[in-house]
């Protein structure tokens, strides 16, 4: 029997002897038995409990592979790579000198045939007209014509060449960053999946 100065209730105290087999009303078998029959029933007895290592070091490495990735990273180093690599890239595909000068060749042909069939023939009649054919005048005026053709089309391909070159910096530029942007991206998203 419990001890009063204990203050365990009677019914706690019934049930361990009970438990402990010190009573009448005897279980059948002892709460160690019933304990290790159920151990032994458990389904979950051969189990192994999970183990996280092998993802807890895939993680690390992850993280390991984002911080040399991180301090491997160098803006302006990126951007000069980029900047070299697009370049190249426009330099060979968009900004090509076969079609920079064919477009020059073909304003060059558009205006030969303007002066070949409306510029000299008008020079040619007002020269008749004065009779100074066989002057020097005549050749002196054709010399003159053609040399302007020749400075028109310089001036077309260099404003032509300027601008294209405005342009491809631009683009560059633009597409630079655009990368340069990605990179940044990339590396967010690579944090943001670990």
């Amino acid at each position: 029997m419990a001890e009063d100065w204990l203050n365990i209730p009677e019914y706690i105290v019934a049930v361990h002897e009970d438990w402990l087999r010190n009573t009448a009303d005897v279980a059948s078998q002892s709460i160690t038995d019933s304990l290790n029959n159920a151990f032994s029933n458990n389904p979950w007895e051969s189990k192994a409990a999970y183990n996280p290592a092998t993802k807890i070091s895939a993680m690390e490495a992850e993280l390991g592979s984002l911080d040399t990735a991180i301090g491997a990273f160098n803006p302006l180093t990126s951007y000069q790579s980029y900047v070299a690599a697009l370049s190249t890239l426009f330099d060979s595909d968009v900004f090509d000198d076969t079609y920079i000068n064919a477009d020059i060749a073909a304003f060059q042909d558009i205006l030969n045939d303007q002066i070949e069939t409306i510029v000299l023939p008008k020079m040619q009649a007002g020269l008749r007209d004065v009779n100074a054919v066989n002057s020097s005048a005549f050749m002196i005026a054709e010399a003159i014509i053609w040399g302007m053709s020749t400075r028109d089309t310089a001036k077309y391909g260099s404003e032509l060449r300027q601008k294209l070159n405005v342009q491809r910096a631009d683009m560059i530029g633009r597409a630079a960053d655009t990368l340069l942007q990605a990179t940044i991206a990339k590396h967010e998203l690579h944090k943001a999946l670990l």
